[in-house]
């Protein structure tokens, strides 16, 4: 019955007409009137009095128990929370003896058990401050999927969600809106790899597990809502994923140091990882690592242009001051009997294009009276070879310092074979 309002006289009763208009409004004055700022009532929360930390207490069927004193609290609509546990509290309760032998049976290391019990137990508060993750690895019929069956009970289904690993990579609209209200998310037969997917899934993992606000587009509804993630993660994969692996300045100190020497990445990395089991060595490793870190990006830099700079000067030492070729002699052509200082050409005509601009400009060769074709020095085979040597033969005498002589220097020794001086 609802109150109508009259022209003349006291309004009068009549029976309540609903329709889609008259829900919405009723829908949206409640809505202004019990809405409390997300920051301040973010579940779970006291509604009103003092009570202990929220973070604190497991809600169950029979009561809320406060973990640190394990003291059972009676029920009380002040505990406002989304998530409850579908069991009673039973401080009298024998030890599940089939369970703890599963356990032995599938981990006989006492660690990993002594973990998977502790992470269990994580999984019942509703702290998230440990930011860990749960990763089960191990072949098919290893007990994974049993593990999962129990932690489900546990918690309750209507607690946990099953999204993938593509969702999560994936920046379509209600990807993530699984996640919401949720205390566990299971990862099953999850696959990474090192390429954009990969870091897509990491980067959510990690948000999610660190317990950071996250912004989620939710279906049918234009307007993203932002929510600080309570879920913890426990991803289950058959094969151990690719993790990323924290490079030491010992080994970062190492790879520059080499990658200065000849500026090859993958000879830097085998030289700073020789136990890596790929033949290119941890090379994905330092690329993840430049791109995290700017002060390595940096410093690699610096080791490619010392790397440069080498190979400069090796082709100015090579094409200016020559080197030394020893002459061998002798009955058997078994002792060295003079050396002849040799020059490389082609690198010297390299060195005069790179420093003398006009140099670097193509030959206009007339084909008749009205048409020129542009050459490219190089492309006609041993014809352009031979004109190029003589060209840079042409320019030794500029490029090369005064009092540099091409001349057979005789190595001191005894009698030579028909060798003058």
């Amino acid at each position: 019955m609802v109150r109508v309002p009259q022209k003349q006289g006291p309004p009068t009763l009549d029976r309540f007409k609903p329709n889609r208009a008259k829900v919405g409004e009723i829908v949206a004055a409640m809505q202004g009137i019990v809405h409390q700022p997300a920051d301040t009532m973010a579940p779970p929360v006291w509604l009103d009095g003092d009570g202990p930390p929220p973070l604190e207490i497991v809600a169950l069927r029979n009561g809320l128990l406060h973990v640190p004193t394990g003291e059972l609290l009676p029920p009380t609509p002040r505990f406002f929370t989304r998530n409850a546990l579908d069991l009673d509290f039973d401080p009298n309760a024998p030890e599940p003896l089939e369970w703890l032998a599963f356990v032995a049976d599938v981990l006989p290391d006492p660690v990993a058990r002594d973990l998977l019990q502790d992470f269990m137990g994580y999984l019942l508060v509703p702290d998230v401050s440990q930011q860990k993750i749960l990763l089960m690895v191990g072949p098919p019929r290893a007990g994974k999927g049993v593990t999962q069956r129990i932690i489900t009970q546990l918690v309750g289904e209507g607690n946990t969600c099953s999204p993938l690993s593509g969702d999560l990579a994936n920046a379509g609209v209600g990807m993530m809106q699984p996640l919401i209200g949720k205390t566990v998310a299971f990862m099953s037969d999850a696959r990474f790899g090192r390429h954009a997917h990969g870091h897509a899934v990491t980067e959510k993992l990690l948000t999610i597990s660190g317990g950071d606000n996250i912004t989620i587009s939710r279906k049918h509804s234009e307007t993203p809502s932002a929510q600080r993630s309570a879920v913890r993660s426990a991803t289950v994969a058959s094969y151990r994923p690719p993790m990323p692996t924290k490079l030491t300045e010992r080994r970062k100190m190492a790879f520059l140091l080499e990658l200065s020497r000849h500026g090859s990445l993958v000879r830097a990395a085998r030289a700073a990882s020789p136990r890596a089991s790929s033949r290119y060595g941890a090379k994905q490793t330092f690329l993840d690592e430049r791109e995290r870190d700017p002060e390595f990006a940096a410093q690699w830099e610096e080791a490619m242009e010392a790397a440069k700079a080498d190979i400069e000067h090796e082709i100015y030492r090579r094409a200016q001051e020559g080197w030394d070729e020893p002459i061998y002699g002798g009955r058997y052509r078994e002792q060295v009997v003079g050396t002849v200082r040799r020059y490389s050409d082609r690198l010297l005509e390299l060195r005069a294009k790179a420093l003398l601009p006009a140099y670097r400009e193509t030959s206009a060769v007339s084909v008749n009276s009205r048409v020129t074709h542009n050459l490219d020095a190089g492309v006609l085979g041993d014809a352009v070879a031979k004109v190029a040597t003589q060209f840079a033969q042409s320019l030794r005498p500029v490029l090369t310092p005064p009092g540099r002589l091409i001349d057979v220097t005789p190595a001191p020794g005894p009698e030579r074979d028909g060798i003058d001086p």
